[in-house]
């Protein structure tokens, strides 16, 4: 027999703790498999995670690159630094913003943003402490950390050198 609590008929709706959910978990050794490490590993020498086009894709992001920008808005509850040029000045644009004195929306000079890699380096490069707390800045890191095995001093992976081949010459 159904019972209504709150409206909610207790044989449907079914509070769900995570003593409920836990025989679903599966334990970090096997939710991060060194396959799928491997897996991304050889895409990656294939050129299919990390092409440059991809890394530079302008009107989106690759989905890792994303997914950590977000969080770290989650987390730290920060909002996206001041783009910076190559030469570390400021990067202004209009938007068309709210403005509550006028009650209308206006054409407002502003910063832009430091999104994608090309204002992420540029950030990193002048940015000092800003580019530390840029959602997009970890967002980058923390890929490149993923796929250590790879140098990333340009930006994109890029298989590293031997050097103790080169001091055994």
């Amino acid at each position: 027999m159904s019972e209504i609590h709150n409206g909610l008929d207790t044989n449907v709706h079914k509070t769900v703790t995570l003593q409920d959910l836990r025989s679903g978990i599966k334990p970090a050794s096997r939710r991060y498999k060194k396959v799928d490490h491997d897996m991304f590993l050889q895409l990656l020498t294939l050129g299919r995670v990390t092409k440059l086009e991809d890394v530079k894709r302008v009107g989106g992001e690759i989905m890792p690159v994303t997914w950590l920008h977000e969080l770290h808005h989650l987390l730290t509850r920060s909002d996206d630094e001041a783009a910076v040029d190559k030469e570390g000045t400021r990067i202004r644009t209009t938007e068309n913003k709210y403005n509550p004195a006028t009650n209308q929306y206006e054409d407002q000079e502003v910063n832009m943003k430091a999104y994608g890699y090309d204002l992420s380096r540029d950030l990193a490069l002048y940015g000092g402490i800003s580019a530390m707390v840029n959602p997009d800045n970890s967002a980058f890191f923390a890929l490149a950390m993923f796929f250590s095995e790879y140098d990333w001093s340009k930006g994109f992976a890029m298989p590293l050198k031997d050097h103790k081949a080169k001091k055994d010459d």
